[in-house]
């Protein structure tokens, strides 16, 4: 797993209501941790990386300022809690953090993508398309050096 990439797309008008950048990094770990669950991880002990604090202090609390924040927060620690995984968080900084690349649609070697794609929450269905495969993650690194 380790080495590994996936990513996901945010949808155009994510950001409203409560949802901020913290919201959409804390979705990040979710969308993680869902992809860790389908690929049959259980009762173990995880590590996620982040460059936003504010990501890495909820976490850590259990809870955010932000209200919208804070219902991804408890459906990470519902996921946590079914599934028998402890979630740790460290701050990295942005430029060695590897998720910086995908995030701009810069994808890493695709022999590395993660092998088993999650299904989308249905919450999240609204705001963030499905996993990135490797197929659309070439077209989309095409397109983005045109």
């Amino acid at each position: 797993m380790e080495g590994e990439w996936i990513a996901w797309r945010a949808i155009a008008g994510w950001k409203a209501d409560g949802r901020d950048i913290g919201w959409l990094e804390m979705v990040a770990v979710e969308l993680a941790l869902t992809a860790v669950i389908a690929a049959g991880y259980r009762d173990v002990r995880l590590t996620f990386y982040s460059d936003n604090s504010g990501v890495v202090g909820a976490l850590s609390s259990g809870s955010s300022r932000n209200t919208a924040q804070n219902l991804i927060l408890r459906r990470i620690i519902h996921l946590c809690n079914d599934h028998n995984l402890w979630v740790t968080t460290s701050w990295i900084p942005s430029e060695n953090n590897p998720a910086d690349d995908p995030s701009r649609g810069i994808f890493p070697s695709i022999d590395k993508n993660f092998g088993t794609l999650p299904k989308l929450p249905a919450h999240l269905s609204k705001f963030v398309e499905p996993p990135i495969t490797v197929r659309t993650a070439r077209a989309l690194s095409l397109h983005s050096h045109n």
